[in-house]
């Protein structure tokens, strides 16, 4: 008998059993196609266990039990959710391995315990791939059911820089979902910097052969990352007539509404996320841009009759990154640390910053530094030490351009702003209270007064 069992054997979970039983677990499997389950227990041999049915399930384990669910979010979440409520034991636990709304996990966790029953809400990263070798995983809810399944789940879990298993207890509630999320987020952002990074050599008559070289420089030291190795592979891809197969691609980008809900949950949380949120704005615009060509702009007339660039040197990209990638990682650190403190999940913002750094999509050796960067605006490592240096290149980069780059703007904006001794807001303050007499605090006083503002 085992107490583990997966439900949805799509790419992601057939993936992850192998991932499990490739460490001698057993596991019992139930998936709506019954001939996907068959092969692989034809496969596999005993370690895999077909269930004909979700009450089946049940008869092939024993309390208390860990379901894992691996279907579509939604609708099929729910319709399961509410066969399994029906039939398991107080004290059995369902992991939700989707990519649910923390909300809907709220829900969820607060429908289960109705019936004595345990809903952890487990993000998981790194793709379908790595779902089979090394995830990341990001599981919150009760502490004790969560830790039940450490052991198994430290085996299966990629490695951090120390060699230590990139899973952790996130926190309570919908904690591990809200710090997948928020995860997700940072990942549009860096997806969309290194596109605006491409799009930039691109405008210059670039190569794509001179490009992977560029990137190549670009993915050393700090910026050393997933996204960018992926990115020189992606750009020495051929077609199969021997040209560039990345300028064949749709330049119309989907997503999944996760970048979304960051964005929703920085606005209910009063949090700043202007690169995030950019990124998001990006994806959107790729599809509007096709439907409004009235609106394009000739990017090669337009570069020749303003002076444009030709070339651009390699450190001035490296410094532009830099400055995206530390905005990115700065605003989704925020975002967690407040919805922390608004909810009482209690996450250890340097446990998610450590299992981020294996296994998950956002990973790079930025996140060696991290941990002391965001809390002191000062990084241990002097290449990232001088913020105005870092900012007056990523602005060089920015100025010349004629392509759009709003996340590499956003970000330079974002950290001009974080860094600049005084802001302008006074006189927005100023005018709140010349219409709507909603007071002002002079520097030196916590005390509110309303003026006749009039020359």
């Amino acid at each position: 008998m085992t107490h583990l069992w997966l439900i949805g054997l799509g790419t992601m979970g057939e993936n992850l059993v192998r991932n499990i039983i490739s460490h001698d677990e057993s596991i019992v499997v139930w998936n709506r196609s019954l001939d996907k389950v068959d092969a692989l227990v034809a496969e596999t041999g005993n370690t895999v266990i077909k269930a004909d049915t979700i009450a089946d399930l049940v008869q092939k384990t024993e309390s208390p039990r860990n379901i894992i669910l691996l279907v579509p979010a939604g609708k099929v979440t729910t319709e399961v959710a509410q066969e399994l409520f029906g039939i398991l034991s107080p004290g059995d636990a369902i992991w939700d391995l989707g990519n649910a709304h923390w909300d809907v996990t709220l829900a969820n966790q607060a429908e289960a315990l109705k019936h004595g029953i345990h809903w952890v809400g487990c993000g998981i990263s790194g793709g379908s791939e790595w779902a089979r070798l090394w995830p990341a995983l990001m599981p919150g809810g009760e502490e004790e059911t969560v830790k039940r399944m450490l052991p198994l789940l430290e085996k299966i879990a990629a490695k951090d820089f120390a060699g230590k298993p990139c899973v952790t207890y996130v926190g309570r509630a919908a904690a591990g979902n809200f710090v997948k999320m928020v995860h997700n987020g940072i990942e549009y952002a860096i997806m969309q910097w290194i596109a605006e990074i491409y799009d930039i050599l691109r405008s210059t008559n670039t190569s794509q052969a001179e490009m992977k070289t560029i990137f190549e420089e670009l993915n050393t030291g700090l910026l050393k990352s997933f996204l960018l190795d992926i990115t020189v592979d992606i750009l020495g891809t051929k077609d199969s007539d021997g040209t560039d197969l990345l300028e064949k691609i749709s330049d119309i980008a989907g997503s999944k509404g996760t970048g979304g809900w960051t964005v929703e949950a920085a606005l209910k949380l009063g949090v700043p996320v202007p690169t995030i949120a950019e990124s998001l704005f990006a994806r959107w615009m790729s599809g509007r841009n096709h439907q409004n060509s009235l609106w394009k702009m000739n990017n090669e007339k337009w570069i020749m009759n303003n002076g444009g660039i030709s070339k651009i040197e390699t450190n001035l990209l490296k410094q532009a990154l830099k400055t995206a990638y530390l905005a990115s990682y700065f605003q989704g650190i925020e975002l967690i640390l407040v919805a922390e403190k608004e909810w009482n999940w209690w996450i250890d913002i340097q446990e998610v910053l450590r299992i981020w750094q294996g296994g998950c999509i956002i990973r790079s050796e930025m996140l060696r530094v991290l941990p002391d960067f965001y809390r002191e605006w000062s990084a241990p490592d002097a290449e990232s030490k001088d913020i105005e240096t870092l900012l007056q290149e990523a602005r060089e980069i920015i100025n010349s351009s004629m392509v759009p780059t709003p996340v590499l703007s956003s970000s330079y904006s974002y950290m001009l702003t974080r860094t600049s001794e005084k802001l302008p807001t006074n006189l927005i303050q100023a005018m709140r209270d010349s219409f709507g007499a909603h007071g002002v605090k002079r520097i030196w006083s916590d005390v509110s007064e309303s003026f006749q503002w009039n020359s």
